[in-house]
């Protein structure tokens, strides 16, 4: 087995989220540590963007058809093949061509429509392990090409959290062709010296006002409906507290309807997408994640970096990052009147909002970070690379 290892990644996402960012962050750290990737994404992507912009790509080269980018370091290679569902057999085609060109020691799916692109395309044809990286906590498909799909004994998968693992299980994945894999952030991504009052007046944010802050896509297993809901409750009790929500998505019109409904005016805000987050964590003084379904949130790792406490809900993937009462506040999923309880409760207590963040910077820079999630994800590698050759 080489040391130096080529890792054919599929990404199949046009925009930017927090799964594209494990990928952006991944290639890096494989190059730094001496192994090949080529980065298989759509044209036009985000991904591909902010690969190419790293590394000032210049030339293109071919991938059997496709146009592509080297980087001029040689680190990692971006080729381009466009997807239009989980059933298109010609990009699985163009798959194939890009893996059989590239030669990879492990191919890496990124996600479910990646992962159906790789089984389609190269399952049974290529005899290299077969990697796919699960950030959800949907369960499994039950029907019989899910089951062939999951099953198949060319994959391996690396989970983002212990509630992950136990859906594949549930799903048939043999637990011993999974490995739990969180994902992670840079410490250094920030900066840690934001004006924190020029941050606060950026935002309209009063010196006698407390700011509760939210990250993520405006989407349904996100559930900031229940945020709004919880907010309404907790500003009956506390008038200075006020709301922002990061994120786009397509539930923008309900949310902004029910915070109309509800008589909140600008006291809960939606600011879209945002490249000021530093500043606007900065400006905060707790963070609250709402969902209902949650892999493992990467917002969430951020705004413990930044040392801000938390009150979260107990979905999926985030108990293994928050510890009820060590480095959180935990409450059930849609449940509006405790997630309320929970923020009144931080926002009276500056005593336990200083212990939280705290203890919840150092579980991040202990367990958290980008350096342990590729150091697992090599380790991952190699132990599919040994159990393919011993079959």
């Amino acid at each position: 087995m080489s040391s130096s290892l080529t890792i054919l990644h599929v990404d199949t996402a046009l925009d930017w989220r927090g799964g594209q960012a494990q990928v952006e962050a991944l290639v890096h750290g494989l190059a730094e540590r001496g192994h090949r990737s080529v980065v298989v994404t759509p044209p036009g992507s985000r991904l591909a963007e902010r690969l190419g912009n790293a590394h000032d790509l210049a030339e293109p080269v071919g991938f059997a058809g496709s146009d592509g980018l080297v980087s001029p370091s040689g680190g990692w290679r971006i080729a381009f093949n466009t997807t239009r569902g989980e059933w298109d057999w010609l990009a699985a085609r163009r798959l194939r061509q890009i893996a059989v060109a590239t030669r990879p020691d492990v191919l890496h799916a990124h996600s479910a429509l990646a992962h159906a692109m790789v089984w389609l395309g190269c399952a049974g044809r290529m005899d290299v392990p077969m990697v796919v990286s699960r950030r959800v906590d949907f369960p499994v498909g039950g029907n019989w090409l899910s089951r062939r799909k999951y099953r198949h004994p060319a994959f391996y998968y690396l989970a983002i959290s212990s509630a992950i693992r136990g859906v594949l299980i549930q799903g048939g994945v043999p637990s011993d062709r999974i490995f739990l894999v969180p994902s992670g952030v840079d410490p250094a991504k920030f900066t840690y010296r934001t004006d924190r009052s020029a941050a606060r007046r950026m935002l309209g944010i009063g010196d006698g006002e407390f700011l509760v802050i939210n990250v993520a896509a405006l989407v349904d297993h996100k559930d900031q409906a229940t945020l709004v809901r919880a907010a309404e409750i907790a500003l009956r009790e506390m008038p200075s507290l006020r709301f922002i929500v990061l994120g786009e998505g397509e539930l923008r019109p309900e949310l902004e309807a029910q915070i109309v409904q509800a008589g909140l005016g600008d006291r809960v805000r939606l600011l879209g997408f945002r490249n000021d987050v530093e500043a606007c964590l900065a400006a905060s003084d707790l963070f609250v994640l709402s969902s209902h379904l949650e892999g493992m949130c990467t917002s969430l790792l951020d705004a413990m970096l930044m040392e801000k406490p938390i009150v979260a809900t107990r979905a999926g993937g985030v108990p293994d990052v928050v510890v009820d009462g060590e480095t959180g506040l935990l409450v059930g999923i849609r449940q509006h009147e405790d997630l309320a309880a929970a923020i009144v409760r931080l926002a009276r207590d500056t005593e336990l909002r200083m212990r939280l963040a705290a203890a919840g910077a150092r579980r991040v820079r202990e367990h958290f970070t980008i350096g342990r999630t590729v150091e697992l994800t090599l380790d991952a590698y190699r132990r599919a690379l040994q159990r393919r050759a011993e079959t």
